[in-house]
Order: C-alpha cells, then structure tokens, then sequence
C-alpha cells in the first residue's frame, strides 16, 4: 500500500469529536454535493453567517446568550479546551472549510490535525492564533488533539503517531510525550485528569466513557472502567468529558433523548461512583459538543456544528457566561 493510501487510512480513523456522531445521524441528512472543493458561495463568511445566525445555540437557565470567539477564521475548529485561568484557549484546527466533506472525498488538506493556541489579549478576546508545538505535538504528518492541561502543568492529549510502532490506525492517550499504558486497540481519545480525586476520564471512539482510577498514584497504568449509567446508555454515544475541579460535575456530550446530534450535559456526583440523571446544557440544531470550563465556572466554552441545507458543514468555538 502506498504511504499516500496509509495516511489517509490513519487520518480518517482519527478524525475527532464529531464526525462519528454525524456519520451515525447521516441518514437524517443529505448526501454532501459533488463540488470542485470552491465555498458554496464567493462569500463563505457571508453564507455561513446567514446559517449561524438562525442556529444559536439554546442554553439551560443559567447561562447568557453563547457568544462566537474571535479567533475563528471561516475554517474547521475543533477539540476545544480552555486553560483554568481562562487565558489560554486550545483547538484542533483544519485549514479547510468543510473537514467532513473534504474526508469523504479524498480532499483533504495537509498532512494532519494540529493544535493551536489563543492568548487573550487586553480586550478580553481571543483573535490570533500560534501552533502549539510541546512535546511534539501539531506534527505535520500525525494527528493531534484532544488537549487538556492540569494544575501541575502535565499536557495530555491524544495522537495516532504510535502507527509507527504498532500500525495499526487507532488513536491513543499521551501525557506529555509517553504514550499511557491503558491505551490498547479501541481509540482512545478526549482525555480529562481530575486531580482532587485523581481520576483519568477517557473517551472511547465517540462511544463510550471511561475512567481510570488512583491513575497519578499508580503512574497512570492499570484497567480503564467503563463509567455506570447514567453517563453510558445503551444505544446513544458519550463522549469528550470535562469534570470541574472538585471532580463532582461532569459535563458531556451525547445523542441521548430527542436529540439528533451531539448535545451538551452535565450530571452531580452522587457518593463515591454514581452519578444524578444529566441535565441539557447546551443543544443546536446539528450538534454542540467539547464541553470546557474555566475553573472559577464562570465560563464555559464549546464547539458548535453547522450544516448547510446542501450538506456542506463547518464549526466554529463559542463561549457563554454564567448569569
């Protein structure tokens, strides 16, 4: 097989956040257009802009009106988090309008997802963008993501790079630069520490939730553990999870209910390991997802999806505050 065919195998099976959601929800939707990869207008801002604007995002009570961050360029944001000071927003980015559509047409532009980094700046926005290049990340071939940054300053995030070594397409957890020991065949992605309980939470494929427990004091090795129900039910994904410091509220995404897309909720921890029924946060009409907040709570960022009535897509970050 030749290296362009490999790439490309890796690429798609490490495409993150919500492309299995879509792919699982596509008979609900028309069949991306035959296009020669040209904006569905000579204006892409102004044709984006008109959809989002009958598509803002409905929040619970306790939220404002979601606000789109400055740094979006008309291209693909994904996998969002924003450091606990909220000074510091991290994404995957895609230099291309339409990741879903370019995938499925072999149109894909570059050789991997990166990440990038977003300072705010004196006025309180985000609007420039850097590569975020530690411990290897955001390298040209392999696919990148997933970010997160706990309290002593550990970076973990998830990788494909480990096709070298294995060759087998899946995607795995790192902390810094060490590929963690749990990581097996399934794709492992979306990782969140929780240091006040020392607890690893873990997404399978857009599946499932996980969790590794005692993982700093057991060097974060050891048997994943699926996450009990509420969280996990049969027959609808759960995925990208955010605890806040404490480690008591979790917020996910999930397809559950009325839904047809990913959908923003959040769930109390009840004792040691469960969990109260979860509450919508956040819902759009095509999917939200990448549930992140500031450690005060007082800001809670996403990403949000939009589709065309012609089936072309793109995604922007947003943020709304607490009232």
């Amino acid at each position: 097989m030749s290296f362009k065919k490999i790439l490309v195998a890796i690429i798609i099976v490490f495409v993150v956040l919500f492309i299995m959601i879509i792919i699982l929800n596509s008979n609900k939707n028309p069949e991306p257009p035959e296009t020669d990869g040209e904006p569905p207008q000579a204006d892409r801002k102004a044709f984006w802009d008109a959809i989002q604007a009958e598509d803002i995002a409905q929040v619970s009570d306790e939220w404002t009106t979601p606000v789109r961050v400055d740094v979006n360029d008309g291209n693909w944001e994904d996998g969002v988090y924003i450091s606990a000071d909220g000074n510091a927003l991290y994404f995957t980015y895609y230099p291309g309008e339409d990741l879903i559509t370019d995938f499925s047409k072999g149109k894909f532009k570059g050789r991997g997802l990166d990440v990038y980094v977003s300072y705010r700046e004196s006025d309180g926005q985000f609007k420039t963008k850097q590569k975020f290049t530690e411990y290897y990340l955001s390298e040209d071939i392999w696919s990148e993501g997933g970010v997160m940054i706990d309290t002593d300053g550990n970076i973990f995030y998830d990788s494909n790079r480990d096709y070298v070594n294995d060759r087998k397409s899946d995607s795995d957890v790192y902390q810094n630069d060490e590929r963690l020991a749990f990581n097996d065949d399934r794709g492992l992605g979306n990782p969140h520490y929780c240091k006040a309980k020392d607890e690893f939470w873990i997404g399978e494929e857009d599946k499932e939730i996980f969790v590794l427990k005692n993982a700093a004091a057991n060097n974060f090795a050891g048997e994943i553990e699926l996450v009990p129900a509420p969280i996990n039910i049969q027959g609808s994904p759960s995925l990208q999870p955010f605890l806040t410091p404490d480690c008591n509220t979790l917020y996910f995404a999930t397809n559950r209910g009325e839904s047809t897309g990913p959908t923003i909720y959040k769930s109390t921890r009840i004792g040691d390991t469960s969990w109260s029924e979860p509450e919508l946060v956040v819902k759009g009409k095509t999917g939200v997802g990448e549930p992140t907040l500031t450690d005060d709570g007082q800001y809670l960022f996403f990403l949000q999806l939009f589709k065309a009535s012609d089936g072309t897509t793109t995604s922007d970050i947003f943020y709304t505050k607490r009232k």
